[in-house]
């Protein structure tokens, strides 16, 4: 089946915001073909896999392409995702982020707003996934396993944050937080952004080998912010990358 015309234009921009600072990454990739999964076929493929890895191409099939219709906020929080996907964004990948923004009728301040928003929740996200995967992995006699511990660090790998953050974040692997102290803060949150954590812990439980006991420890901190059992089966059911 061929992509509709808001999915070319979708795959189009993402490919934009991934290629903006001229180097497209291993997960960076993987995220924007992943949007296309299931429609590329034959010729078509090849002809976006070349697309893909040519920025100047890219930025001439936009230009062709009519503007979809949906809310603008949510369009470019999707597109952002990508830019997050390998840590820190670059400028380049901001002032794409905008140029894509104008084509959709938002105004920069309004970009820019938003922008630091959606990266402060992600990253607020990724630090009780974070905390609570610390304190989910086992030890033998004081250790975690050398898988564990690369499970952990390509975790905060993937964090949109700062050296002096990532550090903070890969010392609690060997001395994690209390359970009690991330209820605390889980617990001084609105109830969407408890929403948003649970849906973001689940994400990253759904790829661990200590799922089961993941699951346990996220429904105790679910159950402490008011939240029940179905959003936590919600999360875990969800589909990657959803």
């Amino acid at each position: 089946m061929p992509l509709s015309a808001e999915q070319e234009w979708m795959l189009t921009a993402y490919g934009l915001i991934a290629l903006a600072d001229r180097v497209l990454t291993g997960n960076e990739a993987a995220r924007v073909l992943g949007y296309a999964k299931g429609h590329l076929e034959g010729e078509e493929e090849f002809i976006w896999m070349d697309r893909l890895t040519d920025l100047n191409a890219l930025q001439d099939h936009f230009a062709t392409l009519s503007t979809p219709d949906g809310d603008a906020r949510v369009i470019l929080e999707q597109l952002w995702s990508i830019a997050l996907v390998d840590g820190e964004a670059s400028m380049a990948e901001v002032k794409m982020l905008e140029r894509i923004g104008r084509k959709l009728g938002v105004k920069g301040p309004d970009i820019s707003r938003w922008r630091k928003d959606w990266t402060n929740r992600v990253i607020e996200n990724g630090d009780f996934t974070a905390r609570l995967m610390a304190i989910l992995i086992p030890r033998e006699d004081g250790e975690p396993s050398s898988e564990d511990r690369a499970y952990y660090e390509q975790l905060i790998d993937g964090l949109p944050i700062n050296l002096g953050r990532r550090k903070k974040l890969l010392r609690m692997l060997d001395r994690p937080p209390s359970f009690d102290s991330i209820k605390a803060d889980f617990t001084k949150l609105d109830d969407e952004r408890r929403g948003e954590i649970v849906g973001a812990i689940g994400r990253q439980l759904r790829r661990s080998v200590h799922r089961e006991r993941g699951a346990a420890l996220l429904r105790e901190l679910a159950a402490a912010g008011g939240l029940g059992d179905d959003d936590v089966d919600a999360a875990l059911a969800a589909k990657s990358g959803s």
